[in-house]
């Protein structure tokens, strides 16, 4: 676990968290509502002029080398306190309207084996004009359902912007948050059914832990309404009045059952 170096400048490259990747990758796909092309293991270098008419999402797995987070950030013109944010999984979830970038930074939980705490891992996306780019600390496994709508021609994540794909993605994120919390009801009842029927009593140390997972996964989600109704609420030009109303859904539906 790297651990914050006392008295370090602002905008310093340092990540601050756990190595949970041997090796930074990426991936890049540019689609439009007629066609598609994902390329594994992208090369930053190797990237061109942006057609403009097409959408580009870089996803970008593992943020443990301050150095090639800082060569993207670099090739997309991101702000270095972004970028510090980025490279920090201490840091809480928020949003920034930039002007010409919107970030977002949130938790994405996920149930941890038997005894253990709760795998809550950092998401950060950078919405900019004509480009997308999302950084994870582990596997992209997680964006799997968003690749799968994508390969579908003329469907509806094809035919509208990037300010959809960053809806898409926090509906995805919201949707791992609740099938966790039903994952925590369902332990709350087995732990609840025991004492009520005079069963044999759980363990401490079970109780304890749940306890912690309860607290654990409220910490990640409960920034989620105030970053949903910022960007309904804003006024920045990356974002449709169409992709409000989605926005709009997720705050008031699926947020609210967080809550």
């Amino acid at each position: 676990m790297s651990q914050r170096v006392i008295g370090a400048s602002p905008g310093s490259l340092q990540f601050l968290g756990k190595k949970r990747v041997e090796d930074v990758t990426m991936r890049m796909t540019v689609y439009d509502c007629d066609s598609l092309s994902v390329t594994n293991d992208f090369d930053l270098a190797s990237m061109g002029q942006l057609d403009h008419q097409k959408n580009y999402w870089l996803e970008v797995s593992g943020i443990h080398d301050a150095s090639i987070i800082a060569s993207i950030c670099d090739r997309f013109a991101i702000h270095a306190l972004v970028l510090e944010s980025i490279l920090d999984t201490s840091s809480q979830p928020l949003f920034e309207d930039l002007g010409d970038s919107l970030f977002t930074e949130v938790k994405v939980s996920f149930a941890g084996e038997a005894g253990e705490d709760p795998d809550i891992q950092q998401l950060s996306i950078v919405l900019t004009q004509g480009v997308m780019i999302t950084f994870v600390e582990q596997s992209l496994d997680i964006f799997a359902p968003i690749q799968k709508r994508l390969r579908v021609k003329k469907s509806r994540i094809r035919t509208k912007g990037l300010d959809y794909l960053k809806w898409a993605v926090l509906d995805l994120v919201t949707d791992h948050a609740l099938h966790h919390i039903d994952q925590i009801e369902q332990k709350l009842e087995t732990l609840e059914s025991c004492i009520s029927n005079d069963r044999e009593l759980p363990e401490l140390t079970e109780v304890h832990d749940t306890r912690r997972e309860v607290a654990a996964v409220h910490k990640a989600i409960r920034p989620f309404r105030e970053i949903s109704n910022t960007l309904r609420q804003g006024e920045s030009s990356l974002l449709t009045s169409e992709s409000r109303a989605y926005f709009n859904d997720l705050s008031f539906h699926k947020i609210n059952r967080l809550q």
